[in-house]
């Protein structure tokens, strides 16, 4: 007999609230295993942040030792990897037996559906927690994808990026896009989730302030579970965003780190990051109106598949997006002004007194 009936798999997608959702987790372990959700520890980072990262380091394929979820991890050689998917399972049992089953076992990770692109990779995740649960419930937030893309160039030059564009050229001669297409094609993503875990263990919802519950993707996945999130307080947002102004600063800063070696040019790039987040921000570079028709219709085909399966009764699968300005410069560049008046505000912030 399996420890749980149902395992809850939250899969992201990425830059859908993933992290507040496993912020609120990391919270309210045992709280959520008094009501019968248990949140293992044993496969979350390192910190004991319950992002399940130990499940994509498990189930990518082999020969993906390169992936930063294995160098996380020091995963080098195959032996290595051996040796971290017999202690993943033992873990996972030890803990199990320590903390007791029953109820439903709670899971979370958005490199679940970024970086497990093969059937195979499914099936060993499905084959790993399957020792462990009878059922599956695979929960899967949708972003509108030009959100997304604008949320993924502000993550891309606060990881150091410094020479993208915020439209990625998919076009084959124009060499590998900082971001693929791939990426954004969540029909052909979910089409292989319900090839492993079956239609009717995937459950799609939108990542929209007018569908979630009270506006608000930590509630909304609560109410999934059955939960009544007024019983709890809530938590602080993360992933805070820069503005275009400090995004395009952000930009220079990285270029000029480029002939640091990389642990001090990422020492001097979280401390700048830290400050500019810290102040008053306006709008974050955006695609103007005609460039997000655009982009969106590469995906119209895609967007269609999912809309028909999971909301039927919708005319498109995304509510209207937010209005957005006619135009806008080609490349977020800031202004010399710009950058003295951030340099000045960063200085009154590092020296004491400034």
């Amino acid at each position: 007999m399996a420890a749980f009936p149902t395992c809850v798999l939250h899969v992201g997608f990425e830059k859908t609230g993933s992290t507040s959702i496993q912020a609120f987790l990391t919270e309210h372990v045992e709280r959520l295993q008094r009501l019968g959700h248990f949140v293992p520890r044993s496969l979350a980072r390192g910190d004991g942040f319950c992002n399940h990262v130990r499940l994509p380091a498990h189930a990518l394929a082999d020969d993906k030792l390169d992936d930063d979820v294995r160098v996380h991890f020091g995963l080098a050689s195959h032996d290595q990897l051996a040796a971290f998917r017999g202690a993943t399972r033992r873990l996972l049992a030890s803990e199990i037996r320590t903390r007791g089953g029953g109820g439903t076992m709670l899971l979370s990770n958005e490199h679940l559906s970024s970086r497990l692109d093969q059937d195979d990779e499914l099936e060993r995740l499905r084959d790993l927690l399957g020792g462990f649960c009878d059922e599956f419930r695979i929960i899967a937030y949708l972003r509108n994808q030009v959100d997304v893309l604008e949320s993924l160039y502000g993550e891309a030059i606060k990881g150091g990026h410094c020479d993208i564009s915020l439209i990625p050229d998919f076009s084959a001669d124009a060499g590998d896009p900082w971001i693929g297409q791939d990426y954004f094609e969540y029909g052909r993503t979910l089409r292989r989730w319900v090839r492993v875990f079956g239609r009717d263990s995937v459950e799609v919802r939108l990542f929209d302030r007018t569908t979630l519950r009270s506006g608000d993707v930590v509630a909304d996945f609560l109410g999934c579970l059955g939960i009544d999130p007024s019983r709890f307080a809530a938590l602080p947002r993360a992933n805070e965003r820069l503005d275009a102004r400090a995004q395009a600063f952000l930009l220079r800063i990285n270029r000029a780190l480029r002939p640091l070696p990389p642990d001090e040019a990422n020492r001097i790039r979280d401390v700048v990051t830290g400050l500019l987040a810290a102040m008053p921000q306006g709008p974050s570079l955006q695609l103007s109106e005609p460039e997000a028709q655009d982009f969106m219709a590469l995906f119209r085909d895609e967007n269609e598949w999912v809309r028909e399966r999971w909301f039927p009764s919708s005319a498109t699968l995304f509510p209207p997006g937010r209005a957005r300005e006619r135009s806008r410069p080609a490349d977020a560049e800031a202004s010399l002004a710009d950058t003295v008046e951030l340099t000045t505000l960063l200085l009154r912030k590092l020296i004491p007194g400034a």
